[in-house]
């Protein structure tokens, strides 16, 4: 089979197995706009059809590979069930007038106004959970003022507790908790591995997670508390105290980190939709999918923004992550579609989903991200890749099978 890319954006055909081990074509399609200011205020989109955006084959991080933020994911997913809106920013006061609170939101509604996401976070300045020198009682500190924070995971609830060899330990270490000989050896940081070693599962990143064990052997007086969080739970001094006591519940709201970029592959609950690699997947299974895999796997947004494949246009409307006020824009009716030949010369043009919707405010740019897949047993002589600005001037004759109508006395073009 040929694949032909007949747009000016970055396209790529490529196979994966699904779940029954079938294989299947995929082809992703990147279109990538820049928000330029509106001469009535608010934004509008360019389309990036001459300095086309690439598609993003491996993992971008913010920082160190593997221990910071991901800016990026790869677009080479076989298959995501939703769409993902992942959202690159700064949070900024208004005017660039110090603030000691500001609160963040994003909502995206489609044509008929109806909002397919809303989100509100808080962002603080930097706060402190510390203890009283005669009560021994915590308290969390108030905020330091700023102007501008980044949106990523390092200021959400999370974090590690880490001991590294040879470090100074004010309290005593609790023996459970220093990794085996055998757990030292296959630490990714072998042979420097530390001591002992725990991280928040959610979000190994943040800050405000402490171990009770951590806490005993370097009974810190002072700590860092979370920066960005959920406005209606937030994490206060008596649920700090719960976690250096061990009675603390992992399910309470403001234990779960909050943000809005990529989720991290190896985090909870994320890596739980990867499926059980154990003996039984070693002889039965191997090297394909386990049969619990689950693929919104490859859905790396936060769950709360994971929408339904949306259509187009839609309106965007971010507050608190611009000095200048609001962020406003609508993505115009565009359309990507494939166009099947057969090889007994039938043709069938089929429409392409937005699978990933990536808005970088710092930057001003905008990429969408369409997949198409179909079984590779289909008889398909050659898959073209397509893309209209403007769906009025697609054909009549392939209009209706992109478009079929919704209802009776609907008509197509």
């Amino acid at each position: 089979m040929e694949f032909r890319n007949l747009t000016p954006f970055a396209a790529m055909q490529y196979a994966m197995l699904d779940a029954s081990d079938e294989e299947n074509h995929v082809v992703v399609m990147k279109v990538g706009y820049q928000l330029q200011p509106a001469a009535q205020g608010g934004y509008q989109l360019r389309v990036r059809d001459e300095d086309a955006v690439p598609l993003c084959l491996e993992d971008e991080f913010s920082e160190k590979v593997n221990a910071s933020s991901v800016l990026q994911e790869s677009d080479l997913a076989p298959f995501k069930p939703a769409c993902d809106v992942i959202i690159n920013a700064t949070a900024w006061s208004a005017q660039r007038q110090p603030c000691i609170d500001l609160p963040v939101g994003i909502e995206i509604k489609n044509a008929e106004g109806v909002s397919l996401l809303t989100r509100k976070l808080m962002v603080t300045g930097e706060r402190y959970f510390e203890q009283h020198v005669l009560t021994d009682k915590w308290s969390l500190s108030p905020p330091e003022p700023f102007v501008s924070y980044p949106l990523r995971w390092e200021g959400a609830f999370g974090g590690e507790s880490r001991l590294d060899k040879h470090e100074k330990i004010t309290g005593e270490i609790d023996g459970a908790a220093l990794l085996t000989a055998e757990q030292q050896a296959q630490h990714p940081q072998a042979p420097n591995a530390p001591l002992a070693h725990e991280a928040c599962a959610r979000n190994p990143l943040g800050r405000g997670f402490i171990a009770p064990w951590y806490a005993r052997a370097k009974q810190p007086k002072r700590y860092p508390a979370p920066r960005i969080f959920d406005p209606q739970h937030p994490l206060m001094a008596d649920e700090f105290s719960a976690q250096i006591a061990g009675n603390a519940n992992p399910n309470s709201p403001c234990f779960h980190p909050i943000g809005l970029g990529t989720f991290g592959r190896a985090w909870q609950p994320r890596l739980a939709l990867a499926g059980t690699y154990d003996e039984e997947w070693l002889a039965a299974r191997q090297p394909y999918l386990p049969a619990d895999f689950d693929f919104s796997y490859w859905n790396c947004a936060p769950s709360e923004q994971q929408i339904p494949y949306p259509a187009l246009p839609l309106s965007v409307n971010l507050e608190g992550v611009s000095p200048d006020g609001a962020l406003h824009f609508s993505i115009p009716e565009h359309v990507a579609f494939i166009l099947l030949r057969m090889n007994n010369g039938l043709w069938f043009p089929q429409r392409m989903q937005i699978d990933t919707l990536h808005i970088d405010s710092d930057r001003l740019e905008v990429t969408v991200c369409w997949r198409y897949l179909i079984s590779a047993s289909t008889p398909i002589r050659v898959m073209e890749a397509r893309f209209e600005t403007d769906p009025e001037k697609i054909p009549a004759c392939i209009y209706p099978m992109l478009f079929p109508p919704t209802s009776p006395t609907e008509k197509a073009i």
